[in-house]
């Protein structure tokens, strides 16, 4: 069987008028056809619900994706797991095991419950989530029969539900891979903090839309870019082998909300169309973004013709007052920006727009040029907001008002290094952190404005 999407560029004209396009991409997924034909089989087990509803929340935010196919809408419930749809190697025979998968990304986990018969089948996952999220604490029976029907029971509710065979439901991928990274859950999600704020949504460059993994020279770095900013973590490590893979920025998201703040590691698989994330007993995967991503060292400017160093609060504070002008949708004189001065011992913020104005200065050291830049403030306050609170002070490299700027933690590692204009800067050394003991590497480069004068 063949599942196929269509998304990608139409246009609504036949001759050479300017109209509008509308992308689309065409995606073709195999699904082998099983032999034997796997029909739905009489199962009974009980669940405690508070195991239950876990599990049924996490894979509904896959499952509920839109998605024109019927079967792939539903979960695959398995009582115990089925070697037929994935190997499992825990002798437990009372344990169930969930299973949603949308053609692009999925999650597997699987939880204790007490089995009386085995069975599987595939259940609708807003109804059974429905259901169970408004029954009581206590015991959940689940039992299935030849009619393709299923009984909930809990409290003094009972419920029955159409169930479907699970012949049909895509086959996943091989949880197994060579490219593997094992990392606390915390260190992957502060990471994933520092740099989903720069991939883009809705481009039609589609590698934007994803983040770009690597590990290479002992480093492993993820790097958002959404052609306006680039945004880079990168964290020093030993003993892997060179990986690369762009994994979609919406998936990002969602494994985000799921780890955890914790020490308990998380390990990511990267395999030829795959990548996979293993926490103890539940795997959350995707498929990657075949595609090149860009040189971002490339267009990261080398030297620096100014240098300021200000505090990270008071500079966020600005911003965030700054942004209730500059945010104005209608403006003045056209788009709204922000407008920043650099000079001398102060920052100026100004900001021009249909709702007022606004005029600040904060305390920074500037050195080399003086420069006047504009910037879109929602764009600067994002990156200024994603820097963590640790990093005291930030620093801002500068060269002419229409060429980027890079913004760093000023205790942190350089990720890529640059260094001061000696035309502007002659003989006198700026410090760098090139040797540091910060464990990840922080790097943002926004790109200014044209302003109207």
């Amino acid at each position: 069987m063949i599942f196929f999407g269509i998304k990608g560029k139409f246009s609504n004209s036949d001759n050479n008028e300017d109209v509008p396009y509308y992308p689309f991409k065409l995606y073709i997924y195999y699904q082998p056809y099983r032999k034997n034909r796997i029909e739905v089989k009489d199962m009974k087990a009980t669940f405690e619900r508070s195991s239950l509803l876990n599990a049924l929340v996490t894979a509904s935010k896959i499952s509920q994706t839109k998605n024109n196919g019927a079967v792939v809408d539903g979960i695959l419930m398995e009582c115990p797991p089925d070697k037929r749809f994935g190997a499992y190697n825990n002798e437990n025979e009372n344990l169930c095991r969930i299973s949603a998968f949308d053609l692009e990304k999925g999650v597997r986990l699987t939880f204790e419950c007490d089995i009386t018969e085995k069975g599987s089948c595939v259940l609708n996952t807003k109804r059974i989530l429905d259901i169970v999220s408004k029954l009581p604490d206590g015991e959940i029976l689940f039992e299935t029969d030849q009619n393709n029907k299923m009984v909930v029971k809990g409290g003094n509710s009972v419920f029955e539900l159409a169930v479907t065979s699970v012949e049909e439901f895509p086959a996943m991928p091989d949880f197994n891979g060579e490219d593997t990274i094992t990392l606390p859950q915390y260190v992957l999600k502060e990471m994933l903090g520092e740099t989903l704020v720069a991939v883009a949504k809705n481009s039609q460059r589609e590698y934007f839309n994803g983040a770009l993994f690597k590990i290479r020279d002992g480093k492993f770095s993820i790097t958002g870019c959404d052609s306006t900013r680039v945004a880079v973590a990168e964290k020093l490590i030993t003993g892997r082998e060179d990986i690369t893979a762009i994994i979609p920025g919406s998936f990002l998201n969602d494994l985000y909300g799921i780890i955890s703040d914790s020490e308990d590691d998380i390990r990511m698989i990267i395999n030829d169309k795959d990548a996979i994330f293993n926490i103890g007993e539940m795997y959350f995967f995707t498929r990657k973004i075949e595609d090149q991503y860009i040189e971002i060292e490339k267009f990261i400017p080398k030297t620096y013709t100014t240098q300021a160093f200000m505090s990270r609060k008071e500079f966020l504070d600005a911003l965030e007052r700054a942004i209730l002008v500059a945010a104005d949708k209608l403006g003045v004189n056209g788009k709204p920006f922000l407008k920043l001065e650099f000079s001398g011992r102060s920052i100026r913020l100004s900001a021009v727009s249909s709702v007022g104005t606004i005029d600040e200065r904060i305390s920074a050291s500037v050195e080399g040029n003086d420069i006047t830049i504009g910037f879109n403030c929602k764009f600067l306050l994002d990156i200024i907001r994603t820097i963590p609170d640790r990093f005291d002070t930030i620093k801002i490299k500068l060269n002419k008002p229409l060429i980027g700027v890079v913004i760093e933690p000023a205790e942190g590692r350089q990720v890529i290094k640059t260094t001061p204009d000696s035309t502007v800067f002659a003989e006198r050394v700026v410090e760098e952190n090139t040797d540091n003991d910060e464990d990840i590497g922080l790097l943002y480069f926004v790109m200014p404005v044209k302003m109207n004068q």
